[in-house]
């Protein structure tokens, strides 16, 4: 099955975790498109990293801003070519390494790398997940969950569920398109990824949903189905060498009282 490979170089900074996850989420099927993102960004932080010429002249302006006398000058010119020696420096190679590692810049001729995020398709593909495991673990009365159930529900809601299709057969269009990764889709919508306060919390919790909702659809055999809900062949596991602990939030809500009576008047 394949696994997500997760990359923290020390030139980048924490948001790239995130930047990789989202291109497995928006882009399952689309390598190149993934690792354009990835050179993307890599080329922006080296634009961003100063030159040696690029500084001489920042040196400049400010011993001239600063009026510094010669002596000053120096120890100040010192001082900050030995940073960029011990910092700067390092960090264009490690960005230049890495963009070698990702293909140079082949991979931005290849995709382009800034494609609008499938935010919808993703969400709704998150909440069909999420509503198929409720089902599933809360509501042995309505005899199952299934993505035609889910989707026929999801069309029927009042808006309550935020940024979704509301179409029941593009609804359907998007899980086909987007199954692979639907695990991860789920705990983008159960986790709280805008919160500053604690990033590396937040990553955790989100992995940790994800992994629950791995085990549960590679596990799960919808009603009248030969096969399980996720096919643990083409799936993008969270990666098997995180030791993460067992998921113990609320991976599968009660479902709202006018989703129930929409889904109790439900005919196959």
């Amino acid at each position: 099955m394949p696994e997500m490979t997760l990359r923290w170089p020390q030139a980048a900074g924490f948001n790239f975790l995130w930047l990789q996850i989202f291109g497995y989420m928006g882009w399952p099927h689309d390598q190149a498109e993934r690792n354009a993102r990835i050179a993307r960004y890599f080329a922006e932080q080296l634009a961003g990293i100063a030159t040696l010429s690029e500084l001489e002249a920042e040196i400049a302006e400010s011993i001239n801003r600063f009026g510094l006398d010669a002596g000053e000058a120096d120890r100040y010119r010192a001082s900050a070519t030995e940073m960029h020696r011990k910092f700067t420096e390092p960090a264009r190679r490690e960005c230049l390494d890495t963009l070698e590692e990702f293909g140079w810049f082949k991979a931005l001729l290849s995709a382009p790398g800034n494609s609008r995020f499938p935010s919808t398709e993703v969400v709704t593909t998150g909440h069909i997940m999420i509503t198929i495991r409720s089902i599933e673990t809360r509501y042995p009365e309505l005899r199952g969950g299934s993505v035609k159930k889910s989707a026929f529900l999801l069309e029927h809601t009042d808006g309550r569920n935020g940024l979704i299709i509301r179409n029941e057969r593009d609804i359907r269009r998007s899980w086909v398109r987007f199954k692979d990764i639907a695990h991860l889709a789920a705990a983008f919508v159960l986790t709280d990824i805008t919160r500053e306060d604690n990033e590396l919390e937040e990553l955790l919790v989100f992995l940790m949903i994800a992994r629950d909702f791995e085990k549960f659809g590679v596990s799960f055999y919808p009603h009248a189905q030969k096969s399980t809900l996720l096919n643990p062949e083409k799936i993008w596991v969270v990666p098997t060498n995180l030791c993460l602990p067992d998921c113990r939030v609320p991976v599968a809500p009660p479902l709202h009282e006018v989703d129930l009576a929409i889904l109790q008047a439900y005919r196959a």
